[in-house]
């Protein structure tokens, strides 16, 4: 079971020094940076739109990633990816805004759905002002 959350305003963040990107190399480097788990659910290169963020330095590692898929020509399902060595720094807060108003820019409706009891997620969320609209729950027939 899962819950979706929407943003109707425009997230504000604070804007950071990072260098942006949209490559494929660096959307793998940062896979590999990451727990198979979350890497499997969700690849940065398989979305419509995504990049990645890293400092100036040369040769710097990403830190994080973010993308969407446009989902019906109006919504856009969003994915926020970050390196296991950089978590609980706020990177996936600031990239969940930051891909929030590129979505939103592109004219869609930014949509972040999280597994039910995701607690970090929801927090994310809160913080950048998306709202609870419901829940899904999937069932796989065999």
């Amino acid at each position: 079971e899962e819950a979706i959350f929407y943003a109707e305003d425009i997230p504000f963040y604070d804007d950071a020094q990072l260098n942006v990107t949209s490559t494929g190399r660096n959307a793998r480097r940062l896979a590999r940076a990451c727990p198979p788990d979350d890497t499997a659910a969700m690849s940065l290169e398989s979305l419509d739109h995504y990049f990645t963020i890293s400092t100036f330095e040369e040769h710097a590692e990403p830190i994080a990633g973010a993308g969407y898929d446009v989902f019906s020509a109006t919504v856009g399902h969003l994915a926020v990816l970050v390196a296991t060595a950089q978590r609980a720094n706020g990177y996936g807060t600031f990239m969940l805004a930051r891909v929030a108003e590129e979505c939103m820019f592109d004219g869609l409706i930014p949509q972040w759905v999280l597994p039910l009891g995701d607690e970090i997620g929801e927090r994310m969320a809160a913080d950048v002002g998306f709202v609870l609209s419901g829940f899904r729950t999937s069932v796989t027939l065999v």
